[in-house]
């Protein structure tokens, strides 16, 4: 399979499990009610550019490769910039994590000639994020 299609499976992938995850959280935090309501915004501002990334890219290539484009580098930014403030809510798991993603756009910016690469280290980054959601939500509706 070539790095297109696997693109653009990953980011239907995301589209889809995203958009479920938060509407799953909203529901739960409006019946938990008081402060929790908090965490709808700051899940949105933390999927957001998975979201955007993953709708652009399913968009067709030839006439929207400037925007495919800038939404990889905002992405890219919003994954560092965000990161960066997780160590001090998380301590150490928030540095590791901070760290992953800082080496992921590192790594983003390194392979900036070739947009294809660059969409699928983003897509893999947010496909690792949208699986440990699904897999924490799991385990606690299964009570493991």
């Amino acid at each position: 399979m070539n790095i297109l299609k696997w693109n653009k499976y990953l980011s239907v992938y995301q589209i889809i499990g995203f958009s479920l995850v938060i509407i799953i959280l909203s529901i739960n935090c409006i019946k938990e009610g008081g402060l929790v309501i908090y965490l709808i915004p700051m899940a949105i501002i933390a999927i957001l550019p998975f979201l955007l990334v993953s709708v652009f890219v399913i968009l067709p290539r030839n006439k929207n490769e400037t925007k495919i484009k800038r939404a990889v580098s905002f992405g890219l930014i919003w994954l560092i910039v965000f990161s960066l403030f997780l160590p001090p809510f998380y301590e150490t798991g928030g540095i590791l994590i901070a760290l992953f993603c800082i080496l992921m756009g590192i790594l983003g910016c390194f392979f900036r000639k070739d947009l294809e690469k660059q969409i699928a280290i983003f897509n893999s980054v947010g496909t690792i994020f949208l699986s440990t959601i699904i897999l924490e939500q799991l385990t606690g509706f299964l009570g493991v």
